[in-house]
């Protein structure tokens, strides 16, 4: 069995695109604004 690495090559936190894709169209901003909005909510709760 292959056992799946969670990217962690990949920046320490990546928002879901369907989360990021719903907040741009909710504050209706781009989605690279969504984007930083959703990390900064997120690392805020680490």
């Amino acid at each position: 069995m292959k056992t799946v690495r969670k990217s962690r090559t990949k920046k320490k936190f990546e928002p879901f695109y369907s989360d990021i894709l719903k907040l741009s169209q909710k504050k209706n901003i781009s989605l690279s604004e969504a984007r930083k909005e959703l990390i900064r909510k997120t690392t805020k709760q680490q």
